[in-house]
């Protein structure tokens, strides 16, 4: 199994989040999901953000992933934390519109835009407020804040008939 969460940072910066109608062990979590049989990284974070929120958004990169032992089903779980761009249209003025989420009913409380300064604090944690620091997504806001995400491939196979598939790994420098 693996799926596929969405760190969407609009031009206000501020960070898409939702709360999960069950399991929400922070005031905000960011959006994401098991991906579907056969579904690409790319496609399984944006479809998971357009369900959860509405939010049509565009991928960027991979910030991070988790790898954990025994979860749903019993399974292993890869857990990739991708940089998403919401798709924002201008108005008239050439100021860019934000459009405002909906909470995908079923599953999903609330949704959204946060101060990306808000939810940081939130992944730090308060112990007075008694909320411990979050550590898996500390890692990924340091790793957001320095630009050292891992970017797509698309890499022909030397196996004939295997179609072209995305690569992931870090910038090489030229």
């Amino acid at each position: 199994l693996w799926s596929a969460g969405a760190m969407v940072v609009n031009s206000r910066n501020e960070i898409l989040c939702v709360k999960e109608l069950r399991r929400n062990y922070r005031p905000w979590k960011i959006p994401g999901g098991l991906a579907e049989l056969e579904e690409g990284l790319d496609a399984a974070a944006c479809r998971e953000v357009m369900e959860e929120t509405g939010i049509e958004c565009t991928f960027q990169s991979v910030i991070g992933f988790r790898h954990t032992h025994n979860l749903q089903f019993g399974r292993s779980d890869l857990y990739f934390v991708c940089r998403m761009t919401p798709v924002e249209k201008l108005d008239e003025d050439g100021t860019s519109i934000i459009t405002q989420p909906v909470a995908q009913e079923n599953e999903i409380a609330a949704v959204s835009w946060i101060p990306l300064d808000e939810y940081r604090d939130m992944v730090e944690g308060n112990e007075e407020e008694g909320m411990k620091p979050h550590p898996m997504m500390q890692k990924m806001m340091k790793s957001y804040d320095s630009n050292s995400d891992i970017h797509a491939t698309v890499i022909t196979s030397i196996v004939p008939g295997r179609k072209p598939s995305p690569m992931y790994c870090a910038a090489v420098p030229k």
